[in-house]
C-alpha cells in the first residue's frame, strides 16, 4: 500500500515537539523504520522555508530523508483566520495532491506514537476499511519526558535516538500524566466540562473506558474518483469532512484497545477545553452539546467503547462498565431523536442548538471542491460530462430506493425477476461507489465549472 504521510507544521514549538515527540516514535520499529507493507509511500511536508531548514538540521530528520522520499510543499503563501483554520487549508492541500496514492495519513506534529501503530492502521485499510479512527488522549509534555525513558525503547545516538513504547506503556502514560481536559470528560468527576467530544468512564484502577463523538482519523483511503474527498473544510479534519465524506461506520474501523494501538497528542496545559470546578456530568447536557457538535456519522462514533489501559483486564469489571455508558449513550441518542414540536416545547436551549446547527449545515449543500491537478486540467466540458454522468446514477439509486421502500416495492419484491434486477442493479447504483448526494446538490455543479482551472490548482 502506497501511503502519502502529509505533516502540517510551523513555528518552532511545533518543530521542537514534532522533533523531541512525534519524530522519535515515527521512526521507531512497526511504523517508518520499516517499510514493509507500504512501498511506494512518501512523507510530504507541509511547511515554510524557514521551518523546513530547521528540520533539516536535525539528525533524525536526515535519517526519515533516507527512510522514505521526501517532498516539501511550501505554504507561506496561505493565510488563515486562526492557526486551526491555516492547519485546514494545508491538510485540503495535502489531500489534492494525495491522488497518485492508495491512502493518505494527515499527521500533527504533537502526535505521539506506539510501536507498530503505522504498519497496524495501514493493515486495517489494505483488508478493506475506508479509514481508520483512534481517539487521542492529551498528555502534558513535561512529564511525558521523564516517563517515556522509563517505559520505552530508546535507540540511537543522542540528538538522533528513535523511541519504541508498547501501546498499552503509552495509553498508561497518559493515565498518569493526563492533560486537566480530560478531568472535564469524566462522567463520574467533579469537574466535568462544558465541551463532551469525548466523554470517559474511570474501570476500577485498570483504566478508562472511552466514548467519542468526535474521533482522530489515523488514515483514510484515497476516493480519487469520489469529488467529495477533495472537499475543502474551515474547522478541522474530525469535524464535518469526515462526516460529508463517510455515510455510515459500516466500512470503517477503530482502535478499540489500546493492547494493539495508541496514540497520544502533547498539550501545554493552557490548551482548552477546560475542567469546570463543581460541574457534573448529565444526558441533559451532552445532548444539547450533540445537537450543536454532532453529525450523523459523530452520533454513530459515540456508539464505538474504547478500551484504555495499561494491560491488565478484568473481562467482568469491564463490561459492566461498558454496559452503563452504553444506557448513557441510549439517553442521549433518545433526546437527540426527539421531534421538533417536542424539543422545542421541553428543552429550548436544545432546540436553538438544533436549529443552529441546521443553519450551518446549509453550506454543507454546496460543497467547494478543489480539484487535484489531474482534474483541474480538465475541459468545462469534460468536467460537466463526468459530473453528469454520475450524478444520473445518484438520481436512480435515490429513485429505486424510495420505491423499494414504500408500498409499491413491497408489492415488486414479490416477483422473484424484479428481485434479481435489484440484486444486480444495487452494486452499480449504490452511492457508495458513485457519487450520490454532494454532486446533486443544488448549484454544485455551477459552482464548480465556473471557476478557472488555475484556481482550483490553488488552495
Amino acid at each position: 500500500m502506497r501511503v502519502s504521510f502529509a505533516l502540517v507544521i510551523w513555528g518552532e514549538p511545533y518543530v521542537r515537539d514534532f522533533l523531541d515527540f512525534s519524530l522519535p516514535t515515527l521512526l521507531a520499529d512497526g511504523n517508518l523504520a520499516d517499510i514493509r507493507g507500504i512501498e511506494g509511500s512518501r512523507f510530504q511536508v507541509l511547511t515554510t522555508p524557514g521551518d523546513f531548514t530547521r528540520l533539516e538540521a536535525s539528525p533524525l530528520f536526515q535519517r526519515l530523508q533516507r527512510t522514505l522520499p521526501l517532498e516539501f510543499v511550501d505554504i507561506s503563501h496561505l493565510r488563515g483566520r486562526d492557526k486551526y483554520h491555516m492547519a485546514s487549508r494545508c491538510q485540503v492541500e495535502a489531500i489534492r495532491l494525495s491522488e497518485d496514492y492508495d491512502a493518505i495519513a494527515l499527521l500533527y506534529p504533537d502526535v505521539i506514537w506506539s510501536r507498530g501503530a503505522i504498519r497496524f492502521a495501514a493493515g486495517k485499510l489494505a483488508k478493506g476499511a475506508l479509514a481508520f479512527f483512534s481517539p487521542a488522549p492529551a498528555v502534558l509534555p513535561e512529564p511525558i519526558r521523564a516517563a517515556l525513558a522509563t517505559a520505552a525503547r530508546i535507540e540511537g545516538p543522542a540528538g538522533a535516538q528513535t523511541i519504541a513504547v508498547e501501546p498499552h506503556k503509552l495509553a498508561g502514560i497518559a493515565l498518569d500524566h493526563r492533560h486537566p481536559m480530560w478531568d472535564g470528560f469524566d462522567w463520574d468527576g467533579d469537574c466535568f466540562g462544558n465541551v463532551a467530544a469525548c466523554l470517559r468512564w474511570n474501570v476500577a484502577d485498570q483504566g478508562w473506558l472511552i466514548r467519542c463523538f468526535h474521533l482522530h482519523p489515523v488514515m483514510m483511503r484515497v476516493q480519487k474518483d469520489n469529488p467529495i474527498y477533495y472537499n475543502e473544510f474551515d474547522i478541522s479534519l474530525d469535524a464535518d469532512y469526515v462526516a460529508r465524506l463517510f455515510d455510515g461506520t459500516d466500512r470503517l474501523d477503530f482502535a478499540t484497545d489500546s493492547r494493539e494501538f495508541a496514540i497520544v497528542s502533547v498539550r501545554s496545559a493552557d490548551t482548552p477545553p477546560f475542567p469546570q470546578p463543581g460541574g457534573r456530568s448529565s444526558v441533559t447536557m451532552v445532548a444539547r452539546w450533540a445537537e450543536a457538535h454532532a453529525s450523523l456519522l459523530h452520533r454513530a462514533f459515540v456508539n464505538v467503547a474504547f478500551r484504555w489501559h495499561r494491560g491488565n483486564v478484568d473481562e467482568a469489571v469491564w463490561r459492566a462498565v461498558e454496559a452503563r455508558s452504553r444506557a448513557i449513550i441510549t439517553e442521549v441518542r433518545d433526546r437527540l431523536h426527539t421531534p421538533d414540536s417536542i424539543i422545542r416545547a421541553e428543552d429550548p436551549i436544545a432546540y436553538l442548538a438544533r436549529t443552529r446547527r441546521q443553519r450551518s449545515n446549509k453550506a454543507l449543500r454546496s460543497p467547494r471542491i478543489a480539484l487535484p491537478p489531474s482534474r483541474a486540467s480538465l475541459s468545462r466540458a469534460s468536467l460537466s460530462k463526468i459530473l453528469l454522468y454520475k450524478m444520473s446514477y445518484g438520481a436512480l439509486w435515490r429513485t429505486a430506493t424510495l420505491i423499494r421502500e414504500g408500498a409499491l416495492g413491497r408489492r415488486l419484491a414479490q416477483r422473484p425477476a424484479l428481485v434479481r434486477l435489484w440484486q444486480w442493479a444495487k452494486p452499480v447504483l449504490h452511492p457508495k461507489s458513485e457519487i450520490d448526494a454532494a454532486l446533486s446538490s443544488r448549484g454544485i455543479i455551477r459552482k464548480i465549472l465556473k471557476r478557472d482551472s488555475s484556481n482550483t490548482q490553488s488552495s
